[in-house]
C-alpha cells in the first residue's frame, strides 16, 4: 500500500513537471495569437511589463555573461545573459515562487530554473556562438553539448540523449518500459568512453525492478 501511495505521489509531480513545459509553450503562442490580434494591447502590455522590469533594478549577481537584478523587497527576480560580446542572448523575470541560478560546465553556461520542491528547469547557453537551447525537465547529466533527459509523452517514459542546441545534430530515443520512479529517483548518470555511453540505474516496469545499464550513443 505504502509503495502505491509513492508511485501516485510520484505520478502525481510527473504529471505536473511536464504540465509546467505546456504552460511555457502554450503561454508562449497565445502571447503570439494576442499581438497578431492587436497593437494596441501589444502597447498596453508592454508597457504593464516594463513597469514591473523596470522595478527589478538591484544588481545582485554577476557573472562573466550573466546578471541577476531583485527589487527593493526582493521578492521578485530578473535575470540577463550575455554574449561574449555584451550583447543580450536571453532574459526572464521570476517572484519569489520560482528560482535561477547559473552554473558553467564544459564551456557551456546553464541557468537552472526551480518551480520549489524537486522541479526544475535547464536552460544552456553557448555565448561564444550565440546559441540558446530550449528549457529542459530536469535533465538528467550533460556532456559538452550532450543532454540526457526523460521525455513523458502520454503514457510512455522514453529516455532521450541528444544535442541540446540542435537534435538534428545529434538525437537517440531508449524505450526500456521506464517506470515514473525514473523521472524523480537518482538514476546516477555518467558519461563514459567519452561520452560514447551513458550508465543509468533505472526502475523498470511492471514491478519497478532496477536495472543498471550501459547505453551506447
Amino acid at each position: 500500500m505504502e509503495k502505491l501511495r509513492f508511485c501516485g505521489l510520484i505520478t502525481a509531480l510527473c504529471l505536473l513537471v511536464f504540465s509546467f513545459s505546456a504552460c511555457r509553450s502554450e503561454s508562449t503562442a497565445v502571447n503570439a495569437e494576442v499581438s497578431a490580434e492587436s497593437s494596441i494591447a501589444d502597447t498596453e502590455n508592454a508597457d504593464r511589463n516594463w513597469d514591473i522590469l523596470s522595478s527589478v533594478d538591484v544588481l545582485c549577481e554577476e557573472g562573466d555573461n550573466y546578471q541577476i537584478y531583485t527589487n527593493a523587497e526582493e521578492t521578485a527576480y530578473r535575470y540577463v545573459v550575455l554574449d561574449d560580446n555584451g550583447e543580450t542572448l536571453d532574459q526572464g523575470y521570476h517572484d519569489w515562487r520560482g528560482g535561477g541560478s547559473f552554473d558553467e560546465k564544459d564551456g557551456i553556461l546553464q541557468l537552472t530554473y526551480g518551480y520549489g520542491g524537486p522541479l526544475w528547469d535547464v536552460r544552456y547557453y553557448d555565448t561564444t556562438r550565440g546559441r540558446v537551447s530550449p528549457f529542459f525537465s530536469m535533465p538528467l547529466a550533460t556532456h559538452g553539448e550532450t543532454v540526457a533527459y526523460f521525455s513523458m509523452g502520454g503514457e510512455e517514459i522514453l529516455l532521450v540523449v541528444q544535442n541540446m542546441f540542435d537534435p538534428a545534430t545529434y538525437y537517440k530515443e531508449f524505450d526500456r518500459d521506464f517506470s515514473v520512479t525514473c523521472v524523480l529517483g537518482d538514476c546516477k548518470p555518467e558519461f563514459l568512453q567519452d561520452g560514447q555511453q551513458l550508465k543509468l540505474t533505472y526502475w523498470q516496469l511492471p514491478n519497478d525492478e532496477v536495472v543498471t545499464e550501459i547505453f551506447d550513443l
